[in-house]
Protein backbone atom coordinates (compact mmCIF):
# COMPACT_ATOMS: atom_id res chain seq x y z
CA UNK A 1 0.00 0.00 0.00
CA UNK A 2 1.95 3.00 -1.01
CA UNK A 3 1.13 6.56 -1.18
CA UNK A 4 0.29 8.45 -4.39
CA UNK A 5 -0.33 11.66 -5.49
CA UNK A 6 -3.84 12.86 -5.92
CA UNK A 7 -5.43 15.13 -8.65
CA UNK A 8 -4.16 18.16 -6.90
CA UNK A 9 -0.87 17.07 -5.86
CA UNK A 10 -0.06 16.47 -9.07
CA UNK A 11 -0.65 19.95 -10.17
CA UNK A 12 0.87 21.51 -7.31
CA UNK A 13 4.28 19.14 -8.61
CA UNK A 14 3.75 20.04 -12.02
CA UNK A 15 3.58 23.91 -10.64
CA UNK A 16 6.52 23.22 -8.49
CA UNK A 17 8.64 22.23 -11.13
CA UNK A 18 7.89 24.41 -13.47
CA UNK A 19 8.79 27.33 -10.66
CA UNK A 20 11.78 25.87 -10.51
CA UNK A 21 12.63 25.62 -13.73
CA UNK A 22 11.73 29.27 -14.75
CA UNK A 23 13.83 30.42 -11.54
CA UNK A 24 16.96 28.37 -12.41
CA UNK A 25 16.20 29.59 -16.27
CA UNK A 26 15.68 33.70 -15.31
CA UNK A 27 17.51 33.83 -12.26
CA UNK A 28 14.93 34.24 -10.09
CA UNK A 29 15.19 32.96 -7.15
CA UNK A 30 11.85 34.36 -6.00
CA UNK A 31 10.15 31.46 -8.52
CA UNK A 32 12.60 28.90 -7.03
CA UNK A 33 11.84 29.13 -3.32
CA UNK A 34 7.80 29.11 -4.51
CA UNK A 35 8.15 25.87 -6.42
CA UNK A 36 10.88 24.73 -3.06
CA UNK A 37 7.75 25.56 -1.10
CA UNK A 38 5.65 23.54 -2.59
CA UNK A 39 7.95 20.34 -2.79
CA UNK A 40 8.03 20.90 1.05
CA UNK A 41 3.87 20.93 0.84
CA UNK A 42 3.74 17.77 -0.72
CA UNK A 43 6.35 16.44 1.91
CA UNK A 44 4.70 17.55 4.30
CA UNK A 45 1.39 15.93 3.13
CA UNK A 46 3.02 12.38 2.91
CA UNK A 47 4.14 12.24 6.49
CA UNK A 48 0.39 13.41 7.27
CA UNK A 49 -0.99 10.53 5.34
CA UNK A 50 1.20 7.86 6.85
CA UNK A 51 -0.68 7.44 9.87
CA UNK A 52 -4.35 7.09 8.07
CA UNK A 53 -2.06 4.61 5.66
CA UNK A 54 -1.06 2.47 9.18
CA UNK A 55 -4.63 2.53 10.13
CA UNK A 56 -6.01 1.35 6.88
CA UNK A 57 -3.65 -1.24 6.49
CA UNK A 58 -3.95 -2.43 10.15
CA UNK A 59 -7.87 -2.54 9.38
CA UNK A 60 -9.05 0.17 12.52
CA UNK A 61 -11.16 2.23 10.42
CA UNK A 62 -13.92 0.00 9.41
CA UNK A 63 -17.19 -0.66 7.62
CA UNK A 64 -20.15 -2.22 8.72
CA UNK A 65 -24.06 -2.95 7.28
CA UNK A 66 -26.14 -1.29 9.74
CA UNK A 67 -29.07 -3.03 8.05
CA UNK A 68 -31.35 -6.35 8.23
CA UNK A 69 -31.81 -8.34 5.53
CA UNK A 70 -35.86 -8.88 4.76
CA UNK A 71 -36.00 -12.14 3.20
CA UNK A 72 -39.71 -12.31 3.95
CA UNK A 73 -41.77 -12.57 1.00
CA UNK A 74 -44.65 -9.25 0.75
CA UNK A 75 -41.91 -7.66 2.58
CA UNK A 76 -38.95 -8.03 -0.34
CA UNK A 77 -36.88 -6.64 -2.57
CA UNK A 78 -38.19 -6.59 -5.75
CA UNK A 79 -36.05 -6.46 -8.92
CA UNK A 80 -35.93 -2.86 -9.60
CA UNK A 81 -36.42 -1.66 -6.27
CA UNK A 82 -33.87 0.96 -4.82
CA UNK A 83 -32.73 -0.27 -1.30
CA UNK A 84 -31.23 2.61 1.21
CA UNK A 85 -28.68 1.09 2.45
CA UNK A 86 -26.87 2.16 6.14
CA UNK A 87 -23.17 1.19 6.87
CA UNK A 88 -21.40 2.75 10.11
CA UNK A 89 -18.19 3.97 9.50
CA UNK A 90 -15.53 3.44 12.22
CA UNK A 91 -12.41 4.68 13.20
CA UNK A 92 -10.63 3.23 15.55
CA UNK A 93 -7.12 4.34 15.46
CA UNK A 94 -5.67 7.29 17.30
CA UNK A 95 -5.93 9.89 14.56
CA UNK A 96 -8.31 11.62 11.83
CA UNK A 97 -8.87 10.17 8.74
CA UNK A 98 -9.19 12.88 5.96
CA UNK A 99 -10.85 12.27 2.40
CA UNK A 100 -12.25 8.98 3.02
CA UNK A 101 -13.77 7.34 0.07
CA UNK A 102 -15.38 4.34 -0.53
CA UNK A 103 -16.20 1.96 -3.31
CA UNK A 104 -18.32 -0.74 -2.97
CA UNK A 105 -17.08 -3.94 -4.43
CA UNK A 106 -20.35 -5.63 -5.43
CA UNK A 107 -21.70 -8.25 -7.77
CA UNK A 108 -22.59 -7.19 -11.42
CA UNK A 109 -26.12 -7.89 -10.63
CA UNK A 110 -25.89 -4.85 -8.40
CA UNK A 111 -26.52 -1.14 -9.52
CA UNK A 112 -24.91 1.09 -7.27
CA UNK A 113 -25.86 4.43 -7.52
CA UNK A 114 -23.64 6.29 -5.39
CA UNK A 115 -20.50 6.13 -3.55
CA UNK A 116 -19.55 6.58 -0.08
CA UNK A 117 -17.46 10.48 0.68
CA UNK A 118 -16.91 11.47 3.90
CA UNK A 119 -14.64 15.03 4.33
CA UNK A 120 -13.46 13.23 7.93
CA UNK A 121 -13.66 10.83 10.54
CA UNK A 122 -12.78 12.11 13.48
CA UNK A 123 -10.69 9.58 15.95
CA UNK A 124 -13.43 6.98 17.84
CA UNK A 125 -15.68 8.21 15.37
CA UNK A 126 -18.80 6.53 14.60
CA UNK A 127 -21.30 7.78 11.93
CA UNK A 128 -23.89 6.63 9.61
CA UNK A 129 -23.83 6.51 6.09
CA UNK A 130 -26.45 5.81 3.58
CA UNK A 131 -26.24 4.90 0.07
CA UNK A 132 -28.70 3.16 -2.34
CA UNK A 133 -28.58 -0.52 -4.38
CA UNK A 134 -30.60 -1.22 -6.78
CA UNK A 135 -31.28 -5.09 -7.84
CA UNK A 136 -30.95 -5.39 -11.78
CA UNK A 137 -32.40 -9.39 -11.66
CA UNK A 138 -33.71 -11.70 -9.56
CA UNK A 139 -31.67 -13.56 -6.99
CA UNK A 140 -28.78 -13.58 -4.17
CA UNK A 141 -26.34 -10.96 -4.50
CA UNK A 142 -23.52 -9.60 -2.53
CA UNK A 143 -21.33 -6.88 -1.71
CA UNK A 144 -17.76 -8.03 -0.28
CA UNK A 145 -16.33 -5.18 0.22
CA UNK A 146 -14.95 -1.53 -0.21
CA UNK A 147 -11.92 0.36 -2.20
CA UNK A 148 -11.39 2.65 0.26
CA UNK A 149 -9.34 6.28 -0.42
CA UNK A 150 -7.76 8.57 2.26
CA UNK A 151 -5.99 11.69 2.03
CA UNK A 152 -4.05 14.22 4.04
CA UNK A 153 -5.34 17.14 5.42
CA UNK A 154 -4.30 19.14 2.25
CA UNK A 155 -5.49 17.19 -0.25
CA UNK A 156 -2.62 16.41 -1.76
CA UNK A 157 -1.48 12.87 -1.11
CA UNK A 158 -3.82 9.85 -1.48
CA UNK A 159 -3.61 6.19 0.00
CA UNK A 160 -6.20 3.12 -0.97
CA UNK A 161 -6.84 0.01 0.71
CA UNK A 162 -9.71 -2.91 0.72
CA UNK A 163 -11.46 -3.30 3.84
CA UNK A 164 -14.15 -6.13 3.68
CA UNK A 165 -17.82 -5.81 4.18
CA UNK A 166 -19.87 -8.45 3.62
CA UNK A 167 -23.64 -8.10 3.19
CA UNK A 168 -26.44 -10.18 1.10
CA UNK A 169 -28.93 -8.87 -0.81
CA UNK A 170 -31.79 -10.93 -2.50
CA UNK A 171 -34.14 -9.30 -4.87
CA UNK A 172 -37.72 -11.54 -5.95
CA UNK A 173 -38.77 -10.96 -9.53
CA UNK A 174 -41.37 -8.32 -9.78
CA UNK A 175 -44.54 -10.93 -10.80
CA UNK A 176 -47.41 -12.35 -10.23
CA UNK A 177 -48.34 -10.85 -6.44
CA UNK A 178 -45.44 -9.15 -5.61
CA UNK A 179 -46.17 -6.65 -8.76
CA UNK A 180 -49.14 -5.90 -6.56
CA UNK A 181 -51.54 -5.92 -9.60
CA UNK A 182 -54.52 -7.87 -10.54
CA UNK A 183 -54.04 -10.78 -12.78
CA UNK A 184 -55.13 -11.19 -16.10
CA UNK A 185 -55.01 -14.05 -17.28
CA UNK A 186 -54.76 -14.46 -20.97
CA UNK A 187 -55.36 -17.51 -22.91
CA UNK A 188 -54.91 -19.73 -19.77
CA UNK A 189 -58.06 -21.02 -20.02
CA UNK A 190 -57.18 -22.86 -23.93
CA UNK A 191 -54.58 -25.05 -21.72
CA UNK A 192 -57.25 -26.53 -19.21
CA UNK A 193 -55.46 -25.08 -16.24
CA UNK A 194 -57.93 -24.55 -13.58
CA UNK A 195 -60.10 -26.96 -15.18
CA UNK A 196 -60.43 -30.89 -13.50
CA UNK A 197 -59.88 -33.01 -16.53
CA UNK A 198 -59.28 -36.07 -14.64
CA UNK A 199 -61.77 -38.45 -14.15
CA UNK A 200 -63.09 -39.30 -10.89
CA UNK A 201 -65.31 -42.30 -9.39
CA UNK A 202 -66.52 -42.04 -6.09
CA UNK A 203 -67.65 -39.95 -3.64
CA UNK A 204 -65.66 -37.32 -1.76
CA UNK A 205 -64.87 -39.51 0.66
CA UNK A 206 -63.53 -42.31 -0.99
CA UNK A 207 -59.71 -42.82 0.27
CA UNK A 208 -57.60 -43.74 -2.58
CA UNK A 209 -54.53 -44.23 -1.08
CA UNK A 210 -51.98 -43.25 2.11
CA UNK A 211 -48.96 -41.75 1.08
CA UNK A 212 -45.65 -39.91 2.70
CA UNK A 213 -46.31 -36.16 3.23
CA UNK A 214 -44.66 -34.29 0.58
CA UNK A 215 -43.68 -30.42 0.68
CA UNK A 216 -46.87 -28.45 -0.88
CA UNK A 217 -49.49 -30.88 0.43
CA UNK A 218 -51.98 -29.14 2.15
CA UNK A 219 -52.32 -29.85 6.35
CA UNK A 220 -55.82 -31.14 5.73
CA UNK A 221 -54.50 -33.31 3.93
CA UNK A 222 -52.36 -35.10 7.04
CA UNK A 223 -53.50 -38.12 8.61
CA UNK A 224 -52.65 -37.96 12.22
CA UNK A 225 -53.37 -41.41 13.54
CA UNK A 226 -51.49 -42.92 10.72
CA UNK A 227 -48.77 -40.36 11.08
CA UNK A 228 -48.37 -41.09 14.68
CA UNK A 229 -48.31 -44.77 14.12
CA UNK A 230 -45.53 -44.32 11.21
CA UNK A 231 -43.75 -41.47 13.31
CA UNK A 232 -43.58 -39.90 10.10
CA UNK A 233 -46.30 -37.31 8.26
CA UNK A 234 -48.93 -39.50 6.15
CA UNK A 235 -51.21 -37.69 3.55
CA UNK A 236 -54.20 -39.17 2.60
CA UNK A 237 -55.44 -38.97 -1.61
CA UNK A 238 -58.96 -39.12 -2.30
CA UNK A 239 -60.27 -40.58 -5.58
CA UNK A 240 -62.26 -37.45 -6.09
CA UNK A 241 -59.15 -35.11 -6.06
CA UNK A 242 -59.06 -33.97 -9.87
CA UNK A 243 -57.17 -30.33 -9.48
CA UNK A 244 -54.33 -29.91 -12.43
CA UNK A 245 -51.27 -30.35 -12.34
CA UNK A 246 -48.77 -28.21 -14.02
CA UNK A 247 -44.97 -28.44 -14.22
CA UNK A 248 -43.09 -25.57 -15.00
CA UNK A 249 -39.80 -26.63 -16.49
CA UNK A 250 -37.00 -24.33 -16.98
CA UNK A 251 -33.76 -23.91 -19.38
CA UNK A 252 -31.43 -22.81 -17.32
CA UNK A 253 -27.97 -23.19 -19.65
CA UNK A 254 -25.74 -21.28 -20.86
CA UNK A 255 -27.45 -19.72 -24.09
CA UNK A 256 -30.56 -18.63 -21.49
CA UNK A 257 -28.46 -16.54 -19.44
CA UNK A 258 -27.93 -14.51 -22.93
CA UNK A 259 -29.43 -11.80 -24.59
CA UNK A 260 -29.09 -8.21 -25.14
CA UNK A 261 -27.80 -8.35 -21.29
CA UNK A 262 -26.60 -11.64 -19.32
CA UNK A 263 -29.36 -13.42 -18.41
CA UNK A 264 -31.85 -11.82 -19.90
CA UNK A 265 -34.00 -14.97 -21.25
CA UNK A 266 -33.53 -16.77 -17.75
CA UNK A 267 -34.27 -13.18 -16.02
CA UNK A 268 -38.01 -13.80 -18.52
CA UNK A 269 -38.21 -16.93 -17.53
CA UNK A 270 -38.38 -16.48 -14.07
CA UNK A 271 -40.41 -13.74 -14.11
CA UNK A 272 -43.07 -15.91 -16.69
CA UNK A 273 -43.31 -18.52 -14.41
CA UNK A 274 -43.96 -16.66 -11.12
CA UNK A 275 -46.89 -15.47 -13.05
CA UNK A 276 -47.98 -18.56 -14.34
CA UNK A 277 -47.49 -20.38 -10.86
CA UNK A 278 -49.33 -18.03 -9.27
CA UNK A 279 -52.36 -18.21 -11.77
CA UNK A 280 -52.30 -21.60 -11.35
CA UNK A 281 -52.49 -21.67 -7.22
CA UNK A 282 -55.05 -18.95 -7.45
CA UNK A 283 -57.62 -21.51 -9.53
CA UNK A 284 -56.47 -24.48 -6.17
CA UNK A 285 -55.01 -26.41 -8.74
CA UNK A 286 -51.27 -27.76 -8.34
CA UNK A 287 -47.88 -26.78 -9.63
CA UNK A 288 -44.25 -27.58 -9.82
CA UNK A 289 -41.13 -27.09 -11.19
CA UNK A 290 -38.32 -28.52 -13.08
CA UNK A 291 -35.12 -26.50 -13.94
CA UNK A 292 -32.46 -28.27 -15.77
CA UNK A 293 -29.16 -28.06 -18.47
CA UNK A 294 -27.43 -30.54 -19.19
CA UNK A 295 -29.19 -32.39 -16.27
CA UNK A 296 -31.64 -32.35 -14.18
CA UNK A 297 -30.47 -29.78 -11.59
CA UNK A 298 -33.68 -28.69 -9.71
CA UNK A 299 -37.30 -30.77 -8.69
CA UNK A 300 -40.07 -29.04 -6.63
CA UNK A 301 -42.99 -31.24 -6.61
CA UNK A 302 -46.59 -29.78 -7.35
CA UNK A 303 -48.54 -28.55 -4.83
CA UNK A 304 -50.99 -25.53 -4.00
CA UNK A 305 -49.82 -25.23 0.55
CA UNK A 306 -50.27 -21.88 1.77
CA UNK A 307 -45.99 -21.96 1.52
CA UNK A 308 -45.76 -23.90 -1.49
CA UNK A 309 -45.05 -20.24 -3.62
CA UNK A 310 -42.10 -19.37 -1.38
CA UNK A 311 -40.60 -22.77 -1.84
CA UNK A 312 -40.60 -22.11 -5.82
CA UNK A 313 -39.47 -18.53 -5.21
CA UNK A 314 -37.21 -19.79 -3.26
CA UNK A 315 -35.25 -22.05 -5.84
CA UNK A 316 -35.94 -19.66 -8.80
CA UNK A 317 -33.84 -16.70 -6.63
CA UNK A 318 -30.69 -18.89 -6.53
CA UNK A 319 -30.36 -19.63 -10.47
CA UNK A 320 -27.91 -17.17 -10.18
CA UNK A 321 -26.13 -18.98 -7.41
CA UNK A 322 -25.81 -22.20 -8.65
CA UNK A 323 -22.10 -23.50 -7.65
CA UNK A 324 -22.42 -27.11 -8.92
CA UNK A 325 -18.86 -28.77 -10.26
CA UNK A 326 -20.71 -29.89 -13.52
CA UNK A 327 -22.35 -26.68 -14.13
CA UNK A 328 -19.44 -24.32 -13.50
CA UNK A 329 -16.34 -23.17 -14.85
CA UNK A 330 -13.74 -23.78 -12.24
CA UNK A 331 -13.02 -27.51 -11.78
CA UNK A 332 -11.12 -28.80 -8.03
CA UNK A 333 -7.67 -27.38 -8.38
CA UNK A 334 -9.21 -24.28 -10.21
CA UNK A 335 -11.54 -23.63 -6.98
CA UNK A 336 -8.88 -24.33 -4.33
CA UNK A 337 -6.58 -21.73 -5.85
CA UNK A 338 -10.06 -19.36 -6.56
CA UNK A 339 -10.56 -19.11 -2.54
CA UNK A 340 -7.31 -19.11 -1.75
CA UNK A 341 -7.11 -15.92 -3.37
CA UNK A 342 -10.72 -14.90 -2.36
CA UNK A 343 -9.56 -15.37 1.46
CA UNK A 344 -6.30 -13.76 1.24
CA UNK A 345 -8.39 -10.75 0.07
CA UNK A 346 -11.13 -10.80 1.92
CA UNK A 347 -9.59 -12.03 5.53
CA UNK A 348 -5.87 -12.13 5.12
CA UNK A 349 -5.50 -15.35 5.37
CA UNK A 350 -2.39 -17.78 3.31
CA UNK A 351 -3.73 -21.28 3.19
CA UNK A 352 -0.71 -21.49 0.46
CA UNK A 353 1.65 -21.54 3.08
CA UNK A 354 3.42 -25.02 4.52
CA UNK A 355 0.86 -26.58 1.81
CA UNK A 356 1.56 -30.24 0.83
CA UNK A 357 4.25 -31.19 -1.59
CA UNK A 358 1.85 -33.42 -3.83
CA UNK A 359 -0.48 -30.44 -4.07
CA UNK A 360 -1.79 -30.05 -7.02
CA UNK A 361 -3.07 -26.47 -6.99
CA UNK A 362 -0.01 -25.55 -3.67
CA UNK A 363 -3.26 -24.88 -1.95
CA UNK A 364 -3.50 -26.62 2.07
CA UNK A 365 -6.84 -28.25 1.41
CA UNK A 366 -6.78 -29.55 4.63
CA UNK A 367 -5.99 -26.36 6.79
CA UNK A 368 -8.56 -24.62 4.49
CA UNK A 369 -11.19 -27.33 5.16
CA UNK A 370 -10.35 -27.12 8.77
CA UNK A 371 -11.07 -23.28 8.90
CA UNK A 372 -14.52 -23.48 6.77
CA UNK A 373 -15.58 -26.12 9.29
CA UNK A 374 -15.01 -23.93 12.32
CA UNK A 375 -16.69 -21.00 10.60
CA UNK A 376 -20.35 -22.82 9.14
CA UNK A 377 -22.36 -22.90 11.84
CA UNK A 378 -21.45 -18.88 12.53
CA UNK A 379 -21.62 -18.30 8.56
CA UNK A 380 -25.28 -19.94 8.01
CA UNK A 381 -26.65 -18.12 10.95
CA UNK A 382 -25.47 -15.11 10.33
CA UNK A 383 -26.38 -15.13 6.00
CA UNK A 384 -29.21 -16.52 6.29
CA UNK A 385 -28.67 -19.28 3.78
CA UNK A 386 -31.55 -22.01 4.67
CA UNK A 387 -33.06 -21.56 1.47
CA UNK A 388 -30.45 -22.05 -1.01
CA UNK A 389 -30.79 -25.60 -1.04
CA UNK A 390 -34.60 -25.56 -1.76
CA UNK A 391 -35.43 -27.53 -4.83
CA UNK A 392 -31.98 -28.50 -5.57
CA UNK A 393 -32.12 -32.55 -6.55
CA UNK A 394 -28.01 -33.02 -5.64
CA UNK A 395 -26.98 -30.66 -3.26
CA UNK A 396 -23.01 -29.29 -3.35
CA UNK A 397 -21.23 -31.77 -0.99
CA UNK A 398 -18.15 -29.51 -1.66
CA UNK A 399 -17.11 -27.31 1.51
CA UNK A 400 -15.77 -25.06 -0.54
CA UNK A 401 -18.59 -24.58 -3.11
CA UNK A 402 -21.13 -24.63 0.10
CA UNK A 403 -19.03 -22.03 1.59
CA UNK A 404 -18.64 -19.30 -1.41
CA UNK A 405 -22.60 -19.97 -2.27
CA UNK A 406 -23.10 -18.57 1.41
CA UNK A 407 -20.95 -16.16 0.94
CA UNK A 408 -22.64 -14.85 -2.35
CA UNK A 409 -19.48 -15.73 -4.09
CA UNK A 410 -20.55 -15.92 -7.99
CA UNK A 411 -18.61 -18.82 -9.84
CA UNK A 412 -18.73 -18.49 -13.73
CA UNK A 413 -21.39 -20.63 -14.90
CA UNK A 414 -19.88 -22.92 -17.64
CA UNK A 415 -20.15 -21.13 -20.88
CA UNK A 416 -19.07 -23.86 -23.80
CA UNK A 417 -22.38 -25.37 -23.91
CA UNK A 418 -20.98 -29.39 -25.14
CA UNK A 419 -23.15 -30.60 -28.10
CA UNK A 420 -26.73 -33.53 -27.55
CA UNK A 421 -25.83 -32.70 -23.70
CA UNK A 422 -29.35 -30.18 -23.85
CA UNK A 423 -31.07 -32.91 -25.25
CA UNK A 424 -29.73 -35.89 -22.11
CA UNK A 425 -30.98 -32.54 -19.77
CA UNK A 426 -34.52 -32.61 -21.01
CA UNK A 427 -35.09 -36.16 -21.39
CA UNK A 428 -33.88 -36.18 -17.63
CA UNK A 429 -37.00 -34.26 -17.02
CA UNK A 430 -39.16 -36.05 -18.75
CA UNK A 431 -37.87 -39.30 -17.35
CA UNK A 432 -38.44 -37.52 -13.63
CA UNK A 433 -41.76 -36.87 -14.41
CA UNK A 434 -43.08 -40.25 -15.64
CA UNK A 435 -41.02 -41.78 -12.44
CA UNK A 436 -42.68 -39.13 -10.25
CA UNK A 437 -46.52 -39.31 -11.23
CA UNK A 438 -49.06 -41.71 -12.43
CA UNK A 439 -52.15 -39.41 -13.42
CA UNK A 440 -52.13 -37.12 -16.19
CA UNK A 441 -50.39 -33.41 -15.67
CA UNK A 442 -49.47 -30.51 -17.75
CA UNK A 443 -45.26 -29.86 -18.91
CA UNK A 444 -45.04 -26.22 -19.70
CA UNK A 445 -41.07 -25.96 -20.99
CA UNK A 446 -39.49 -22.70 -21.07
CA UNK A 447 -36.60 -23.25 -23.05
CA UNK A 448 -34.54 -21.56 -26.46
CA UNK A 449 -34.41 -25.10 -27.77
CA UNK A 450 -30.29 -23.87 -28.75
CA UNK A 451 -27.70 -26.85 -29.10
CA UNK A 452 -30.71 -29.28 -29.13
CA UNK A 453 -28.98 -30.47 -32.52
CA UNK A 454 -30.19 -34.13 -32.81
CA UNK A 455 -34.16 -34.16 -32.19
CA UNK A 456 -34.85 -37.43 -32.72
CA UNK A 457 -34.23 -39.08 -29.72
CA UNK A 458 -35.64 -36.33 -27.55
CA UNK A 459 -38.83 -36.50 -30.36
CA UNK A 460 -39.25 -39.92 -29.45
CA UNK A 461 -39.43 -39.20 -25.75
CA UNK A 462 -41.99 -36.76 -26.17
CA UNK A 463 -44.14 -39.15 -27.94
CA UNK A 464 -44.04 -41.63 -25.37
CA UNK A 465 -44.73 -39.05 -22.83
CA UNK A 466 -47.59 -37.81 -24.50
CA UNK A 467 -48.83 -40.98 -24.68
CA UNK A 468 -49.19 -41.53 -21.28
CA UNK A 469 -51.60 -39.15 -21.01
CA UNK A 470 -49.19 -35.94 -20.45
CA UNK A 471 -49.63 -32.81 -22.09
CA UNK A 472 -47.00 -30.73 -23.69
CA UNK A 473 -46.32 -27.51 -24.39
CA UNK A 474 -43.05 -25.25 -25.17
CA UNK A 475 -42.48 -21.71 -25.16
CA UNK A 476 -39.26 -20.90 -26.57
CA UNK A 477 -37.47 -17.37 -25.91
CA UNK A 478 -36.35 -15.97 -29.39
CA UNK A 479 -32.73 -14.06 -28.57
CA UNK A 480 -33.24 -11.74 -31.31
CA UNK A 481 -36.11 -10.48 -29.79
CA UNK A 482 -34.35 -9.38 -26.85
CA UNK A 483 -32.83 -6.87 -28.75
CA UNK A 484 -33.69 -3.36 -29.61
CA UNK A 485 -31.93 -1.79 -32.76
CA UNK A 486 -34.12 1.36 -32.94
CA UNK A 487 -31.61 4.56 -33.35
CA UNK A 488 -28.34 5.04 -34.72
CA UNK A 489 -26.48 1.97 -34.20
CA UNK A 490 -23.33 1.36 -35.66
CA UNK A 491 -24.16 -0.40 -39.44
CA UNK A 492 -21.89 -3.23 -38.89
CA UNK A 493 -23.43 -4.54 -35.49
CA UNK A 494 -26.97 -4.40 -36.99
CA UNK A 495 -26.11 -6.13 -40.23
CA UNK A 496 -24.26 -8.94 -38.02
CA UNK A 497 -27.72 -8.97 -35.59
CA UNK A 498 -29.37 -9.68 -38.73
CA UNK A 499 -27.12 -12.50 -39.47
CA UNK A 500 -27.72 -14.04 -36.34
CA UNK A 501 -31.20 -13.58 -36.19
CA UNK A 502 -31.63 -15.57 -39.96
CA UNK A 503 -29.33 -18.15 -38.47
CA UNK A 504 -30.95 -19.14 -35.00
CA UNK A 505 -34.33 -18.58 -36.69
CA UNK A 506 -33.73 -21.54 -39.42
CA UNK A 507 -32.39 -23.64 -36.27
CA UNK A 508 -35.44 -22.80 -34.50
CA UNK A 509 -37.86 -23.09 -37.12
CA UNK A 510 -36.49 -26.59 -38.22
CA UNK A 511 -36.79 -27.70 -34.41
CA UNK A 512 -40.14 -26.41 -33.29
CA UNK A 513 -41.44 -27.81 -36.63
CA UNK A 514 -40.24 -31.25 -35.75
CA UNK A 515 -41.43 -30.70 -32.05
CA UNK A 516 -44.76 -29.91 -33.77
CA UNK A 517 -45.14 -33.23 -35.19
CA UNK A 518 -45.03 -35.07 -32.05
CA UNK A 519 -48.35 -33.05 -31.07
CA UNK A 520 -46.75 -30.72 -28.82
CA UNK A 521 -47.86 -27.00 -28.56
CA UNK A 522 -44.56 -24.80 -29.47
CA UNK A 523 -44.83 -21.30 -29.69
CA UNK A 524 -42.18 -18.55 -29.86
CA UNK A 525 -41.54 -15.30 -27.18
CA UNK A 526 -40.79 -13.52 -30.76
CA UNK A 527 -41.56 -9.33 -31.90
CA UNK A 528 -44.86 -8.27 -32.72
CA UNK A 529 -46.62 -11.95 -31.13
CA UNK A 530 -49.12 -11.24 -28.43
CA UNK A 531 -50.84 -14.62 -28.30
CA UNK A 532 -47.12 -15.72 -26.98
CA UNK A 533 -48.17 -14.40 -23.94
CA UNK A 534 -49.70 -18.57 -23.28
CA UNK A 535 -50.80 -18.35 -19.86
CA UNK A 536 -50.60 -14.76 -18.35
CA UNK A 537 -49.49 -11.76 -19.47
CA UNK A 538 -45.40 -11.85 -19.98
CA UNK A 539 -44.01 -9.18 -17.36
CA UNK A 540 -41.33 -7.90 -20.04
CA UNK A 541 -42.12 -6.40 -23.90
CA UNK A 542 -42.25 -8.67 -26.25
CA UNK A 543 -40.49 -6.57 -28.27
Amino acid sequence: MKPYLSDAGKYLLYGSLLAIGFGVFFSKPTLVYLGEIQIAALLIGYFLITPSALSLDRRRVRIEFDTEAIERVGTASLVGDEVKTTIRLINESPNTVYGLSAIPFASKSLELLENVERTSLESGADALSQFPVKGLRTGRFSIQGYDVSVRDPFGLIEVKDYLPSLEIFRFFPKAGRLRKRRFRYGSLSQFSVGKHILKTSGSSMNLKELRDFQPGDALRKIAWKQSMRARKLISREYENETSTEVYLAVDISSSMRGGAWDGQKLEWAIHYCVDVAEAILKENDHVGILTFDEKLYGHIEPGNARTHMKRILDHLTNLYSIVDGEMTELQERELENFIADYLLVQERLDFRKNAPKDSDSGVNRALLEQWIDRRQSREFEKFGGRFLGAGVIDGPENKLRNFLQQRGVELPYRVEARLGMKERGLQQMFDHVLMETQKPLWILIVTDLCGVLNPEPLLKQIRMVMSKGHKIMFVVPFTPAFYDMDGDENRREKIVHELFTVAESEERDAMVKAIRTTGAFVDYIKEGRQETRAFVDSPFSAS
